[in-house]
């Protein structure tokens, strides 16, 4: 049986999905979902139940992805570690999506770069205090956001190349 409680990654990179919705029952047992590749380009809260609360790694990465509704993501439990929404056309994603404001789900790493929209980071920043990597090369950021202690010291790897960065907010 294809949905058997051991199924541990799905991968459905380059098949041209254009809406995820269809997947409810693969993506909520896996704890690794890959749908890079494809051509998404939203995320709706009726598409919740298709990310398992158990996932550890969600990749999004090089879609076409332009927003993502609040609650979209709202199923992902504490258990995800690390979330790729690379290379899609994101602006603001994080003012308006509930995942970043849950508590007790605090991501390693997060990939954002190659949106080249995405003004802010502040939300994401200011909110996990666990993250290790965070990338946001080639977006549109202006400014470094204020870290506090807590993140300075998670923070092992930081990539905000190719933006327009003409500040660094002091702390």
């Amino acid at each position: 049986n294809l949905l058997s409680a051991e199924l541990s990654r799905v991968n459905l990179t380059n098949d041209l999905l254009q809406h995820a919705g269809t997947l409810d029952a693969l993506g909520s047992v896996a704890y690794h979902l890959d749908l890079s590749r494809n051509g998404l380009t939203e995320l709706r809260s009726s598409q919740q139940r298709m990310f398992s609360a158990y996932l550890k790694s969600l990749n999004l990465s090089a879609n076409r992805i332009e927003w993502i509704e609040e609650g979209a993501l709202g199923n992902i439990g504490y258990q995800l570690q690390t979330l790729d929404l690379s290379h899609n056309r994101l602006r603001a994603v994080f003012d308006a999506c509930a995942l970043f404001r849950k508590e007790n789900v605090y991501f390693a790493r997060v990939y954002l770069a190659g949106n080249g929209q995405l003004e802010s980071v502040h939300l994401l920043v200011e909110s996990q205090r666990n993250l290790r990597e965070l990338s946001a090369a080639e977006n549109r950021l202006s400014a470094v956001p204020p870290l506090s202690p807590d993140i300075i010291l998670s923070l092992v790897d930081v990539d905000l190349s190719a933006n327009r960065i003409r500040a660094i907010e002091p702390g």
